[in-house]
């Protein structure tokens, strides 16, 4: 049997890397150099499967994950108005 801690774990890993992956979605339309522009798609798809990997071992848990807090996505749509 799978410790309650571990899926919590799980879970904590599930938010930081949808978190990551949208940080590099709002990065990349500003960046302008190709090198970091392959930098940042070669780290989008290590994120990829990683996320993969975290939720086959949450479904194997019956766990659905975890959302991130978006607290920069809440200042955006305040600072737009």
């Amino acid at each position: 049997m799978i410790e309650k801690d571990t899926i919590e774990l799980l879970r904590e890993c599930d938010a930081g890397i949808k978190m990551g992956v949208k940080s590099i979605d709002d990065v990349m339309e500003h960046v302008e150099s190709k090198n970091l522009q392959q930098l940042l798609n070669t780290c989008k798809d290590e994120h990829d499967k990683l996320d993969k990997e975290l939720q086959e071992l949450l479904g194997k848990y019956g766990d659905e994950g975890k959302d991130p807090v978006f607290v920069g996505l809440a200042l955006d749509i305040l600072c737009a108005d």
